[in-house]
């Protein structure tokens, strides 16, 4: 008698692998527009706006290590389901409450799903037969997701519809994430399964230090990019070329992705990172002097072509230093807790201080991670 039982994938198809991973992000690759818009339809100031994004990063941050656990042992394309539908209600109920309280707390329920979607993504992409072509295109998914709600919703929503049209896209956007739950796997397949966090053993002291450098180049990094929108506004440029100049960073990030990939080591990995540290330098420089749309536009694609290059060759690197597999699996929540300090550590900053003042920060977290990864970079036996 033939199988009548649906068959599932033994991988997981790239619809899936976009979707989640766009979906879960969207929030985070719009936040310098979303907290700009939250503060001014709650009056909130600088720390209030860095505090809104703390605890939304921080719920996502948690679920994201939460997820580990669960992921393996649950019906993945159901959890996917569940998940991309309990941050649409969320969404939906918060893009129509008039409480500030309410909104916090549902923002918060957002990254919970978000986050444990957004570890959904990274398993997912993981078990592919080239995880590295699959990882470039699941982060161009992001980016461009993020690129087209940047130059769409400043243009079109927000003048008519506020705060609540914004999260209303965001609901549908996650509504018709759903469409790709049929297409995540319900199993790894077995080359897949590698050491987890519960492997024995101590993390080799390379791996920790590349950790402990990524931790802080993600604070550095979510800090300058959560008040990027803040900044332009105190400049006094309009909204919808602050709208344009982000949209254009988030298509240059994807673009650097891209570049990372088909690089590769082919140059080693050492050269196209201290490449991108000098990128780096320029794009805070050019945010330090940005009193106009065209230089504030430049210095925002030239940190996240900067930043979406140098993450590849950073994971890249983690990941040799720890044959287990551990180390690879704390590179997620290194960007999920990285990106939860750092909203909070800007709006400090700055309101203690100026935006040079957390520039300067900025800088010098900079420096050091690569300066950490460019040694992590060289052979044992070469720096002997």
């Amino acid at each position: 008698m033939a199988n009548t039982q649906p068959s599932r994938p033994a991988i997981s198809g790239f619809a899936a692998i976009i979707a989640t991973g766009a979906c879960a992000a969207m929030i985070f690759n719009t936040l310098p527009l979303f907290l700009g818009v939250a503060a001014d339809e709650y009056q909130l100031g600088s720390q209030g706006a860095g505090w809104l994004g703390t605890l939304y990063l921080g719920g996502f941050g948690l679920s994201s290590v939460a997820a580990a656990w669960l992921i393996a042992r649950v019906n993945r394309p159901r959890l996917g389901l569940v998940l991309f539908l309990s941050s649409a209600l969320l969404l939906a109920v918060a893009s129509g409450t008039d409480s500030r309280l309410l909104f916090t707390l549902l923002l918060v329920g957002v990254g919970f799903s978000f986050g444990a979607l957004y570890s959904l993504s990274f398993v997912i992409t993981g078990e592919r037969p080239n995880p590295t072509r699959a990882f470039g295109l699941k982060l161009l998914g992001e980016v461009l997701l993020g690129a087209a709600v940047l130059a769409v919703v400043p243009v079109f929503i927000l003048p008519h519809y506020g705060l609540g049209g914004m999260l209303a896209v965001f609901a549908a956007l996650a509504v018709c994430g759903t469409l790709s739950a049929p297409y995540i796997a319900s199993n790894a397949p077995a080359r897949a399964n590698a050491p987890g966090l519960g492997g024995g053993g101590r993390l080799p002291r390379r791996a920790i230090a590349g950790l402990a450098a990524l931790f802080a180049f993600t604070i550095g990094q979510s800090a300058v990019w959560s008040f990027a929108e803040r900044r332009a506004s105190f400049e006094g440029i309009d909204s919808e070329a602050i709208g344009f100049a982000l949209s254009a960073a988030a298509v240059a990030g994807g673009l650097g992705s891209l570049a990372a990939a088909w690089l590769s080591n082919r140059l080693g990995q050492l050269g196209p990172l201290a490449a991108t540290a000098l990128i780096h330098a320029a794009s805070l420089i050019l945010f330090f002097a940005g009193r106009d749309p065209w230089l504030f536009g430049a210095a925002a694609s030239l940190f996240m072509l900067a930043w979406l290059f140098a993450l590849p060759y950073m994971a890249s690197i983690i990941s040799a230093a720890d044959s287990s597999g551990r180390a690879t699996s704390l590179v997620a929540a290194c960007f999920a807790f990285g990106s939860m300090a750092g909203p909070a550590l800007a709006g400090q900053l700055v309101a203690r201080g100026s935006f040079a003042t957390l520039y300067v920060f900025a800088a010098i977290v900079a420096l050091a991670a690569y300066a950490s990864f460019c040694r992590l970079a060289v052979p044992a036996s070469a720096r002997r």
